[in-house]
C-alpha cells in the first residue's frame, strides 16, 4: 500500500478494546506500612487501548479506522463507548456491549517517567452471540488488522480471502504464534 493513498483507506481493526488509565506523580518516600513506594498523584487520564490504540495509530496517519470489539456494561465499557476521538483522526467505533462482560482495563502508575506498576482488570468469557455479532462486522473494509487472544479463536483466513481483504493477526498467550497474514489486499485502482 502506498502511504500517499493511505488516507483513502478504511481499515477494519478487530480485537481487544481496553481502557488504559495513566496515574502520574512523584515518589519521595517509602510507606511505613510495607516496603513499597508512595506515589503522590499529580495527574490522571484515560485513553482507548489495545485494538483501540491500533485504530488511533491508523487514524493519526490519515486512514479511517473501523474499530470492532467487545465491551461490558460496566463503567469502563460505558466510558469507552462515550469516549470521543477528537485530535486522533477518523475512528468509526462498532463496540458490542455484552451484559456481564468485564471490560479490560489496564492502569499504569508512573513517577518521574518511570513505570512503577501496572494493574490489570479482565476476565470474562465472550458469549457466542457477541462473537457472532463481532464476526458479522468483518465484511467489506479495505484491510483488517486483527488482534486475538486464545481461546477466542484463530483468525478466519478463509473468510478474509473471500471478502478480499488483508488480515494481520498477532495472538497472545502461552500458545501464541508469531504474527501472520492471510487474505489479499483489494484492487486499489478504484481509489
Amino acid at each position: 500500500m502506498n502511504i500517499d493513498r493511505f488516507g483513502a483507506c478504511r481499515i477494519l481493526v478487530v480485537g481487544d478494546v481496553m481502557l488504559d488509565h495513566y496515574v502520574r506523580g512523584n515518589v519521595s518516600r517509602i510507606s511505613p506500612e510495607a516496603p513499597v513506594l508512595v506515589l503522590h498523584v499529580q495527574d490522571q487520564n484515560s485513553a482507548i487501548g489495545g485494538a483501540g490504540n491500533v485504530a488511533a495509530n491508523i487514524a493519526s496517519l490519515g486512514g479511517t479506522a473501523v474499530l470492532v470489539g467487545l465491551v461490558g456494561d460496566d463503567p469502563a465499557g460505558l466510558t469507552l463507548q462515550a469516549m470521543g476521538t477528537e485530535g486522533i483522526g477518523t475512528i468509526e467505533k462498532r463496540l458490542y456491549c455484552q451484559p456481564g462482560f468485564r471490560t479490560i482495563e489496564k492502569t499504569r502508575f508512573l513517577a518521574h517517567e518511570t513505570h512503577l506498576l501496572r494493574a490489570d482488570c479482565e476476565g470474562s468469557a465472550i458469549d457466542p452471540h457477541a462473537e457472532a455479532h463481532i464476526i458479522g462486522h468483518i465484511n467489506d473494509d479495505d484491510a483488517s488488522v486483527g488482534r486475538h487472544r486464545p481461546p477466542q479463536g484463530d483468525p478466519d483466513c478463509g473468510r478474509s480471502q473471500a471478502a478480499g481483504f488483508l488480515l494481520l493477526s498477532r495472538l497472545r498467550g502461552p500458545d501464541a504464534e508469531p504474527a501472520r497474514t492471510c487474505g489479499r489486499q483489494r484492487d486499489r485502482s478504484r481509489h
